[in-house]
């Protein structure tokens, strides 16, 4: 079992976001911290006030990032790195009465 301990400032304030995209990173920050936890290793969620702004911080006890491919974790996939290509569908198309 992994252990999430979460500590939230109320105080924190407000952040002008779009909440589907800091739902969609929160989500993938949160479930990789837990998928590469091992068991009995926590996973750390803190929300405050930093210098004027409002920090989100997620660690855990995980393995972490090769420190290879820490330069690039931000990075958008490139076209030839996609794991499977992409097919186009095409409708079926009946054949039309001939008059």
């Amino acid at each position: 079992m992994v252990q999430v301990e979460v500590s939230l400032d109320p105080d924190a304030g407000l952040v002008l976001a779009d909440p589907d995209r800091v739902r969609q990173v929160m989500w993938n920050l949160l479930s990789n911290a837990v998928k590469f936890t091992p068991p009995g290793g926590s996973v750390q969620v803190q929300l405050g006030r930093e210098h004027g702004q409002v920090r989100i911080r997620i660690a855990d006890t995980g393995q972490g990032i090769s420190s290879e491919f820490l330069p690039h974790v931000f990075e958008r996939p490139l076209a030839h790195q996609k794991t499977a290509p992409r097919r186009t569908v095409r409708p079926h198309r009946r054949p039309q009465p001939q008059t």
